[in-house]
């Protein structure tokens, strides 16, 4: 039985898996966080993401890629976030921020992979749907992005006027 709750311990999901033979039970607990704004401050985990935690080398890698985008360095934060992934392919975070880097170095293609492989790992969060329908836009594939987009304001995302600006993951 996998249960998952929050800060407050209430069960927000809950759900017979088969984990390990030895481990009949696992309960995640999610603390609480601030709104990282518009996508809302929502934790979500996917059991790719408990099976698979990113490496300690890979977290050094992402936290220096963190670091070196806010100095405006995108280039070197690609190259970190790159080694992040190569480190712990699942690290979702990564591909998040990957996305997002390229972006910045004004590369549309790559941040269609990334925000998908994001999703695949941690399910349909609304900032790597709007990564993902962002992309998809600036190619002109409008109908793949308005469905991104759809599926990313169900998910609680709420795109305001003008382009969203493409969404950082801060790992937390």
């Amino acid at each position: 039985m996998l249960r998952v709750t929050d800060g407050r311990g209430l069960t927000i999901c809950q759900q017979l898996v088969t984990i390990h033979d030895h481990m009949p039970e696992l309960e995640v607990r999610l603390p609480e966080r601030e709104s990282h704004g518009a996508g809302g401050g929502a934790a979500t985990v996917s059991v790719t993401q408990l099976m698979h935690p990113p490496q300690k080398r890979a977290v050094q890698a992402f936290q220096n890629a963190v670091r070196l985008s806010s100095a405006g360095k995108y280039e070197d934060a690609l190259n970190e976030l790159e080694k992040a992934i190569r480190i712990s392919p699942d690290f979702g975070a990564a591909h998040t921020n990957l996305a997002a880097q390229y972006f910045r170095v004004g590369r549309f293609e790559e941040p269609i992979a990334e925000s998908s492989r994001a999703i695949q790992i941690g399910g349909p969060d609304p900032r790597n749907l709007c990564n993902l329908a962002t992309a998809q836009a600036r190619l002109h594939r409008f109908a793949e992005a308005e469905k991104s987009a759809r599926i990313g304001a169900a998910a609680g995302f709420r795109l305001s006027q003008g382009e969203p600006d493409p969404r950082l993951d801060s790992g937390e």
